[in-house]
């Protein structure tokens, strides 16, 4: 298996719905390498990837 690049249209997505729920000043989606890390105050928390089958 393979890891797979996310869109930037991913990370954009994800920063829309932190502001939609109004947590954009504590919580922070962020791309680290190939996937995206959902953070509390700077502490990561989850972390999302996409993997494909080679």
């Amino acid at each position: 298996m393979v890891e797979t690049d996310l869109s930037s249209s991913s990370l954009y997505q994800a920063k829309l719905i932190v502001k939609k729920f109004n947590f954009a000043s504590s919580f922070t989606p962020d791309v680290d390498g190939k996937s995206l890390v959902f953070g509390w105050k700077g502490t990561p928390l989850h972390s999302l990837s996409a993997w494909n089958f080679t």
